[in-house]
């Protein structure tokens, strides 16, 4: 059933047309990803489905008693003075039926027999509505987004922009409209919280619309993929992975048959040239009528930019000595605080690592703890203090900090004098072709950096980053406000980067891509471990399945019920039974948590070489079937172009044919050869641990 429509849709403002002729049908049961750069209008193309503004051209059309719910960037929370008062504006009657329930039976227990059945009628109608468990279902949807039972006398105003992001995404999935529009929803969403929206929205019955940079989420969610240019909307019908290496082969057919047809028309028009007043001159004019009938092929246009230009690299740095950072026996925090211990380790050039956890759990302020032994400005900042323990530089360490408020930008300065600031010597000519690259063009490089938009500055830092000669970087959130274009922008250069990182993030995609090692914080200690992402949510899974389901690290929230028995009993022990937040109050870093030993790197000598050989197996085993599939791929390679260099360019068809099949050859040998050179570069990098063991 189709819940919402738009039909040749239109939209732009004064001098800046977004996009025309887009068409999008919502169905029961669809997860629509709406894709496109930064810009393109997806946020306009949202609140024109939700009918708060109204298009150009074209039509919205919904289905009767079609309700639309929109979690907007720029969303403001309905009235309401608490974070409880504001759960519960979506069981506004419930809850009134509820206290009518609560009302009538106490004129029951007072011996007044006349309200029965008005008594047995609200009843019935709470138990048709699920009205029962409404505190339960409050309970259990603000727990997935971050928030306690504490929390709901919380005001409003008293919370950040993030949590005031979370609570209208709470709301509007407690109000579960028949259609739901989601701008961004994983923003400020740690990875936990996540995979909760995930699940829920798995489950969700009725149609999702909605637009992420989050390339995880993206392949999780979607059913179909709605790619929205200035001339409409391309819709693909199957999931984000799918999407993305179809719409690369389209591109490569679409510019294959560019070619080949400027390649004929260049060759008749030649022949015309020369023909036309010689012999041939019969045949010259029926070619030149023939010419002016074809239907040219418009130079296909890529909305992500060309691959190209996710290429770029950091200038070359001074050479480090064997390590880059010592961190040694930390305890850190906020001032007053400290919310963890007993932290050490040492990163070497090459060495990329992922800090993760819920929100709340120290990530910033161990960024800030590192930046501090490098950045004056965050040393005296008082955000952080090290209560023992030291961060140490290596030899010959140039680091670089960027954290998520992106304060080092100049608000006053315009881009061009943003780049200039790090680069001197750059010309303004050089200053705006590299900016081009980030998406800013020749006419936005005058402006001032205090009006760029969220997304504008994060792409900004991101050039900036890229200028300077560093070997250590230290990065909060560097994905926050960057589209996918960007965030491969960044991946690439970090993958290539030959210093050590040191980085907070909850994009799954990215941590996966860049990081080797992860450190896990949260209320329960700190669980440091080598390899990157996804090895770190294998092992995470496996240790899930075989712990006893007693003792596992993380629980359900208990019923609303409970708790509330709990508060309301004045039992001070009672309170302990709820689970512990997942934010700093929670944590208690006196001493080592139960559980866990300091993060020491210590261990059985024995287990660790057994571990180490059962790896180098593993990874030598991957290199191998690796270097077979690729050559096996590049035989089939060379077969193809030996086929299609046979034949002539009237051939169309059979060549379209060929290059189809030479497209998905070449993409199958590059996944193979880049699996080749990871392995490889994995093998080298554990021999290189294990002769430095074996010295030691």
């Amino acid at each position: 059933m189709i819940l919402l429509s738009a039909d040749g849709v239109g939209f732009g403002f004064p001098g800046h047309h977004l996009f025309e002729n887009a068409s999008l049908s919502v169905q029961e049961g669809e997860r629509i990803a709406l894709v496109a750069p930064n810009g393109a209008g997806k946020t306009t193309f949202l609140r024109l489905l939700r009918g708060v503004l109204e298009p150009d051209e074209g039509r919205i059309a919904a289905a009767k008693d079609v309700t639309i719910g929109m979690l907007d960037q720029e969303r403001e929370l309905a009235e309401a003075a608490t974070v409880g008062q504001a759960l519960a504006l979506p069981f506004g009657e419930m809850l009134d039926r509820n206290r009518e329930a609560v009302a009538l039976a106490a004129q029951l227990a007072h011996g007044d027999r006349r309200v029965w059945h008005e008594y047995a009628a609200v009843l019935g109608q709470l138990e048709l509505e699920d009205g029962f468990s409404v505190g339960h279902r409050i309970a259990a949807l603000a727990a997935d987004v971050g928030f306690r039972e504490d929390d709901f006398p919380r005001p409003l105003a008293t919370l950040s922009g993030g949590e005031r992001r979370r609570l209208a995404l709470a709301q509007l999935l407690l109000r579960a409209p028949s259609v739901l529009l989601l701008d961004e929803p994983t923003n400020h969403l740690d990875i936990e919280q996540m995979e909760r929206l995930e699940q829920r929205l798995l489950a969700y019955r009725g149609g999702v619309v909605f637009v992420s940079h989050d390339r995880t989420f993206l392949s999780r969610m979607a059913t179909r993929v709605a790619e929205l240019t200035d001339r409409g909307i391309a819709d693909y019908p199957f999931g984000y992975d799918k999407y993305v290496e179809e719409r690369r082969v389209r591109m490569e057919h679409a510019w294959k048959a560019y070619e080949l047809q400027v390649a004929e028309i260049r060759r008749q028009e030649e022949f015309i040239r020369r023909n036309f007043a010689a012999q041939k001159a019969k045949q010259a004019k029926s070619r030149e009528r023939a010419l002016l009938r074809i239907e040219k092929l418009e130079r296909p246009r890529d909305i992500w930019g060309p691959p190209s230009a996710r290429r770029l690299r950091f200038p070359e740095a001074p050479r480090p000595g064997r390590v880059i950072l010592t961190i040694d026996n930390l305890a850190w925090g906020p001032p007053g605080r400290v919310l963890h211990r007993n932290l050490s380790l040492t990163l070497q050039p090459g060495e990329r690592l992922g800090v993760i956890g819920p929100n709340g759990s120290g990530k910033t302020t161990l960024l800030l703890a590192i930046a501090a032994a490098f950045d004056r400005r965050t040393a005296e900042s008082g955000r952080v203090q090290i209560v023992e323990g030291a961060v140490r530089l290596g030899h010959n360490v140039v680091a670089g900090y960027t954290d998520q408020t992106l304060e080092d930008l100049d608000p006053d300065k315009t881009l061009i004098d943003s780049v200039r600031e790090l680069r001197g010597e750059m010309p303004n000519d050089a200053a705006r072709e590299y900016l081009g690259q980030f998406q800013f063009h020749d006419e936005h490089t005058g402006r001032r950096v205090g009006s760029l938009s969220g997304g504008e500055k994060a792409r900004l830092a991101l050039a900036r980053l890229l200028l300077a000669p560093r070997n250590l970087l230290v990065l909060d959130e560097p994905t926050n406000y960057l589209d996918i274009p960007s965030r491969e922008i960044l991946e690439n250069a970090l993958v290539e980067f030959p210093g050590a990182v040191v980085l907070v993030s909850h994009d799954r995609f990215f941590l996966d891509r860049v990081t080797t090692r992860v450190l896990q914080m949260d209320a329960a200690g700190l669980d440091p471990q080598c390899g990157g992402y996804t090895e770190f949510v294998e092992r995470r899974r496996r240790a899930a399945r075989s712990a006893p389901a007693t003792t596992q690290r993380r629980s359900s929230p208990p019923p609303a019920t409970a708790a509330a028995t709990a508060r309301t009993s004045g039992d001070r022990n009672a309170g302990a039974a709820r689970p512990a937040a997942p934010g700093p109050s929670a944590v208690r870093p006196d001493d080592p948590p139960p559980g866990r030993t300091p993060v020491t790197g210590g261990g059985s000598d024995y287990q660790a070489r057994k571990a180490a050989q059962r790896e180098r197996e593993r990874l030598a085993r991957r290199h191998r079937q690796a270097e077979e599939t690729v050559q096996r791929l590049e035989a089939d390679l060379r077969l193809v172009e030996s086929q299609m260099a046979g034949l002539s360019a009237a051939d169309w068809q059979k060549l379209v044919d060929l290059e189809q099949w030479r497209s998905r050859i070449q993409a199958d040998l590059e996944r193979a050869t880049e699996e080749w050179v990871e392995s490889g570069e994995a093998l080298q990098r554990l021999a290189g641990l294990e002769e430095g063991g074996s010295s030691r």
